[in-house]
C-alpha cells in the first residue's frame, strides 16, 4: 500500500490529534492515569504483536527451513546479548541505529538502507522525547549502557531536534510533495505529544500508534498478495499472530514477575527481538519494491 496517501495514515493523524485534545481538556489528576491505561492497552493490542508475524516470512517452509530460519533468528539475538555483555554503550548505539533505520523504514515504507528524509524521520522519533525528558531518559540509558549522560545534554537535544526538523521538512518539500502536508502535521502532532507526555507512557503510544499499527497493516497487505487463497492466508494471518503474542505477552509476564519491572532491562529486552526483526522486514520492504513498477515507487 502507499501508506503516506492511506486512510490508516488519515485515522492515526485524527487519533493523535484527538489525545493531545484530551489532554488538554482532562483535569491533570487524570494524566497519568489515562496514559498508562492507554499504553498498555497499546503495547499488548500493537506494539508487542506487530512483529510476532516473522517466522511467516521465512523463505523455505520445510521443517529444515523452519529450524534454520529460527537458529538464524535466535542466533543474531544471542550474538546482540554477548554484544551487550561485554560493551552496553556499543550495544546501545547499535540499538539506537537499527530503530532509527527501522521507524523512518516503514514510516516511508523504504526499501534504501540509506535514505534522508526516511533516517530524519526515525532519528527524530528518538531525539525529540528524550529532549523533553532528558533527566529520565538519561537515566535509562545509563542503567542500560554503564555510562553516563550529563542532563545538560538535553538542552543541545532540543536544538539538534529543531535542526534536523526543518532539514526534514526540506527535504520532504523537495521530495515528496504531494504528502508535504501530510507529513508536516504529523510531525507537529508527535513533537506536541511527546511535549505533553511523560517519556514512557507517550513513547509507548507513538510506538505503538504509529510504528506498530503501520507494520501491522504493512505485512498483512503483503501476506494476503503473497498468498492466492485469501481467506486461508487471513486466517494463517491472524491465528499465527494471536499464537505468537501471546507467547511474547506470556514471557514477558514472567520476566517481570521473577526479574520485577526494570524500564532499562525491558529495554535491552526489546533491542535483543527488534534486531532480528528489523532483518525481517527489511527484505519484505525489497521484495516489495521489485514487485512494483520504478515510477510507482518512492
Amino acid at each position: 500500500m502507499n501508506y503516506l496517501h492511506s486512510r490508516l495514515f488519515d485515522i492515526q493523524l485524527i487519533s493523535q490529534l484527538g489525545l493531545c485534545v484530551l489532554l488538554f481538556l482532562l483535569p491533570e489528576s487524570f494524566h497519568n492515569s489515562l496514559l498508562f491505561l492507554l499504553s498498555g492497552i497499546l503495547l499488548a493490542t500493537l506494539g508487542i504483536p506487530h512483529g510476532a508475524n516473522d517466522f511467516l516470512y521465512r523463505k523455505d517452509k520445510s521443517v529444515r527451513g523452519s529450524i534454520v530460519f529460527l537458529s538464524v533468528y535466535l542466533g543474531v539475538m544471542g550474538l546482540y546479548v554477548i554484544v551487550w555483555y561485554f560493551s552496553g554503550a556499543v550495544a546501545l548505539l547499535l540499538f539506537f541505529i537499527i530503530t532509527v533505520f527501522h521507524f523512518g523504514q516503514a514510516n516511508f515504507e523504504e526499501h534504501r538502507v540509506l535514505n534522508a528524509e526516511s533516517l530524519l524521520w526515525g532519528a527524530l522519533l528518538l531525539i525529540w522525547p528524550v529532549a523533553f525528558s532528558p533527566g529520565e531518559a538519561f537515566d535509562i540509558f545509563s542503567s542500560m549502557s554503564g555510562t553516563t549522560f550529563p542532563l545538560y545534554y538535553g538542552r543541545y537535544l532540543i536544538y539538534l531536534g529543531a535542526g534536523l526538523t526543518a532539514i526534514y521538512l526540506v527535504l520532504v518539500w523537495k521530495r515528496r510533495k504531494t504528502v508535504f502536508l501530510r507529513l508536516v502535521v504529523q510531525m507537529a502532532l508527535i513533537i506536541l505529544w511527546f511535549y505533553l507526555t511523560p517519556l514512557i507512557p507517550g513513547f509507548i503510544v507513538v510506538f505503538s500508534l504509529w510504528h506498530g499499527l503501520q507494520s501491522m497493516v504493512y505485512q498483512h497487505n503483503y501476506f494476503m498478495k503473497t498468498r492466492s487463497n485469501t481467506k486461508k492466508a487471513k486466517i494463517l494471518f491472524w491465528k499465527n499472530m494471536l499464537v505468537f503474542s501471546l507467547i511474547s505477552l506470556a514471557f514477558l509476564g514472567a520476566y517481570l514477575y521473577f526479574f520485577g519491572f526494570d524500564v532499562g532491562s525491558l529495554f535491552i529486552l526489546l533491542s535483543l527481538i527488534t534486531l532480528p526483526h528489523v532483518f525481517v522486514m527489511h527484505s519484505l520492504y525489497i521484495k516489495t519494491h521489485r514487485t512494483i513498477p520504478k515510477n510507482q515507487c518512492g
